[in-house]
């Protein structure tokens, strides 16, 4: 089924700032209003449309364009309209009223119209004059509970007039005919309220409850029966549905009519559209079919395709891809694209055309629309034979050569329009952090954001936030309504305060900023990002020199050595003697906010610099910042060695506490599936016991329960051992996996300074040996041990082998094979490149 688009015959916009859901829409002649012959009854509807800021209005679209005049009339209301429906509510009387459903009040009014003045004499009174339209209040009912929707119809076998029925949000139907109210009953069922409707050839309610079954309620049951009208008391007797279908799902509509093909004559249905499955349900409580959707509605209707009342409806669905099918059972007939989805959906006749498709989404958009293609408006006119004007079609073709040079010419402008962001970054923390001793540090970062295009406006800028953690912005997103383009505009300044928690150890600091917009010429989605390092010094504090270690790494330079007091400046505050005592002697000791240290040790006559920790995954954030700020330190120095720093590591790698993290966490990983296994069990043995117990106690004669009460109370009490077992499992698992990615990331570190790696080599390594651990399936384990086994097949050997991937990853039963490929892929690295095409390494000796 291709699918076409709507065409757009009438439209309108309801209002500004207001919403709209699926029962602020109905159709009909609410006016009452007299046809000049029986020919165009169907031609005297109105669109009445209510938002649920209050505001109610009545539209007649007379032409193909909207016009003032097509507004008959605009009220605001004192209350959100929940629903408005066209219907005989009117005692003694068989015309049309609006029934208006609110919070706390239910409302009909009548439409009166009546034709404005005119300054012109009674006897030259113009035809085509504007008339006036008046709202008034007929009768209204005060509700004593939160009303949620309702239906109406000849409730009992009425003639003539239609009874209302109101659900509330508590479960309670409210009843009453016409002007005074009836009765009111409670549903047991109902938890939460849902979609409601009335049966005509049933004299039945159809609802949804919440355990996700369709039911069914005879009117005079409801009326006969002497169930409470107070759902706290539980004297009363509950009320029975007539009968009740499991569909399985959510249910968005419930709609009665003729659909399905196995309908008789005079028969009808019910149609019940779920979340995604549309299923018809016999009066008699019979599932009959089903049909899953590939898609999620948001507006359904059914419509007669011709005026044969014998003939079936069609059904025509909105959804949320923006699209509109229209069903025949069982086929699609159409499928149209719109520009919004709709939450509310009807066809009707307007103007003489039949099957006007009215739709209504939820920002105010009105809007009437047909399948197929418009008619002819003129014409092909007839060519006459004329002579050639050369000197008309050259002077037009000059005309066009400018305009095509000026079109390139924006479009080489239009590459160098674009949104800058710039980052001011202050070099350590804010100076409220350390005055209040606050646990959490905080930075104040400056976003400078301008336009660099013509002069114009921006509007709806969503500029996003992004950091690693333990780092956390308290409103990561912010929106700017309104900036003012141009190179000569001053900036838009957006401060942004970057906290430091202490949940684990930081791996990175390194922080994004993203900003979306649309472009002002073209209206396409435009991103312009900003990278930048966040202060070393929001990870924690300098503390004395702490003797106790137990690994350490070396690194060395061709350079001097540099004072720690040079390197870490921004650590130490101005006026801060204490901080300054602790580094003077070449030795720094850094605490991360959860606890951990690391220290730093600057030889005095060589350039080496040992790094040595207690616990192995703190010492990549010191390591990666040492070198980073050594190279940054000997750019600003400029000795006169104008040779570039480099900075090796000789020492042998350290496989085994690397490889001790890997086990701890792949431990905590198994521990974890197996506590998921102990928990299905006991939730299956729990259900079991529940269901012996609930036979015992329904049972005429009951017989001994033999201990089941004591295994049940056994068996839950295991289930809550278990629960708090894995909160625990889980949250040393999330710790690991921070762990286990700093020491990651730190043997790459490691393998690049060992072996001398290229930055295309390092992607290749990273990519393969990823550092991003999750505990998802396939886990990291997983992950690496398939990705190095790739790497070791194809370009870390003489004879790479043309291997297939697995379509799927099967968790490891232990980490033998992946630690040894890890030591596998620092051998091979010493002889092998991973870049193709790059000449063969030396081997070097280990």
């Amino acid at each position: 089924m291709s699918l076409f688009k709507l065409r757009e015959w009438w439209s309108t916009k309801c209002g500004v700032n207001e919403e709209f859901d699926k029962g602020s829409l109905c159709i009909g002649n609410v006016d009452n209003e007299r046809p000049p012959n029986s020919s165009q009854d169907n031609y005297l509807d109105k669109i009445v449309v209510g938002s649920l800021s209050g505001m109610l209005r009545i539209y007649k679209p007379q032409k193909n364009t909207f016009y003032p005049t097509d507004l008959l009339l605009e009220k605001q209301l004192e209350a959100p309209i929940l629903q408005v429906e066209i219907g005989k509510f009117i005692p003694n009387s068989r015309d049309n009223a609006l029934g208006v459903l609110m919070p706390k009040k239910f409302a009909v009014y009548t439409i009166v119209k009546q034709a404005s003045e005119s300054f012109v004499s009674s006897n030259d009174q113009d035809p085509n004059s504007m008339e006036g339209y008046t709202l008034h209040l007929y009768y209204e009912h005060a509700l004593q509970r939160l009303s949620y929707n309702f239906c109406y119809g000849p409730f009992g076998g009425a003639f003539g007039k239609d009874y209302i029925c109101i659900q509330s949000f508590d479960g309670q139907l409210s009843f009453f005919e016409q002007d005074h109210f009836t009765f009111q009953r409670f549903l047991s069922t109902s938890l939460v309220p849902g979609p409601l409707t009335y049966s005509k050839s049933m004299d039945s309610f159809v609802t949804f409850n919440s355990s996700m079954e369709v039911e069914a309620y005879k009117y005079q049951m409801l009326a006969a029966s002497s169930g409470s009208n107070q759902k706290e008391n539980t004297n009363g007797k509950k009320v029975k549905a007539n009968w009740t279908v499991n569909v399985g799902e959510e249910v968005y509509d419930i709609l009665v009519g003729r659909y399905s093909q196995y309908l008789s004559a005079g028969q009808s249905e019910i149609l019940v559209i779920g979340e995604r499955t549309l299923f018809s349900i016999k009066e008699n409580g019979e599932l009959m079919t089903q049909m899953r959707f590939d898609y999620f509605p948001s507006a359904v209707d059914l419509y007669k395709p011709s005026s044969d009342p014998t003939e079936r409806q069609n059904l025509i669905l909105g959804t949320h891809n923006k699209t509109i099918m229209i069903y025949s059972d069982p086929k699609l007939a159409w499928a149209a694209g719109c520009n919004s989805s709709p939450v509310s959906i009807r066809v009707a006749n307007f103007n003489g055309i039949k099957g006007m498709v009215v739709s209504l989404d939820e920002e105010g958009n009105l809007a009437l629309n047909y399948l197929g293609t418009g008619a002819i408006s003129n014409s092909v006119p007839t060519l006459e034979n004329k002579d050639i004007d050369y000197e008309r079609l050259e002077e037009e073709t000059k005309r066009l050569q400018q305009i095509i040079r000026k079109t390139k010419r924006n479009q080489k402008d239009e590459a160098n329009e674009s949104l800058v962001i710039r980052a001011q970054i202050p070099t350590s923390v804010d100076p409220e952090s350390f005055s209040t001793g606050t646990e959490n540090k905080r930075v104040t970062i400056k976003l400078y954001i301008g336009f660099t295009g013509d002069e114009c406006q921006l509007e709806n800028i969503t500029i996003n936030m992004s950091v690693e953690k333990p780092f956390y912005v308290i409103a990561p997103t912010t929106y700017i309504s309104v900036l003012n383009a141009g190179s000569q505009r001053t900036p838009y300044v957006l401060p942004i305060t970057v906290f430091g928690g202490n949940e684990c150890t930081p791996k990175t600091l390194e922080a994004s900023v993203s900003a979306i917009y649309h472009d002002p010429l073209t209206g396409q989605p435009r991103v312009s990002n900003c990278s930048f390092l966040l202060p070393f010094g929001l990870c924690g504090d300098i503390v004395p020199a702490k003797k106790v270690t137990t690994h350490k790494i070396t690194l060395e330079t061709n350079k001097s050595p540099i004072p720690i007091a040079t390197l870490f400046e921004d650590l130490i505050p101005q006026g801060d003697t204490e901080t300054e005592n602790l580094v003077s002697e070449n030795i720094l000791t850094f605490q991360y906010a959860n606890g951990k240290d690391a220290t730093l040790l600057v030889s005095k006559n060589a350039g080496r610099y040992r790094i040595q920790s207690a616990n192995f995954e703190t010492m990549y954030l010191l390591a990666k910042e040492t070198t980073r700020r050594l190279k940054a330190c000997n750019v600003a120095l400029q000795s006169d060695d104008k040779s570039p720093i480099k900075i090796e590591s000789t020492e042998n790698l350290p496989f085994y506490p690397y490889f001790d993290i890997i086990d701890e966490h792949f431990k905590n990983r198994l521990g974890l599936q197996i506590y998921y296994e102990q928990l299905d069990k006991l939730a299956a043995q729990f259900r079991t016991i529940q269901r012996r117990l609930m036979v015992r106690y329904k049972d005429k004669n009951p017989t001994s329960i033999n201990s089941l009460d004591i295994l049940f109370e056994k068996t839950y009490d295991d289930i809550l051992t278990l629960t708090k077992k894995i909160e625990k499992t889980q949250t040393n698992l999330k710790e690991l996996s921070q762990n286990l990615s700093c020491a990651t990331l730190l043997m790459h570190l490691l393998m690049k300074l060992n072996l001398s790696l290229e930055d295309k080599e390092m992607e290749v390594l990273q990519n393969h040996w990823v550092s991003d651990v999750h505990d998802e399936s396939p886990g990291w384990e997983e992950l690496v041990d398939f990705g190095l086994g790739q790497l070791l097949s194809t370009v870390l050997t003489k004879n790479p082998k043309d291997k297939t991937l697995q379509q799927e990853i099967e968790m490891i039963t232990d980490t033998t094979r992946l630690k040894k490929r890890v030591a596998l892929v620092f051998d091979k690295l010493h002889t092998y490149k991973l870049v193709p095409g790059s000449e063969e390494k030396s081997e070097k000796k280990k």
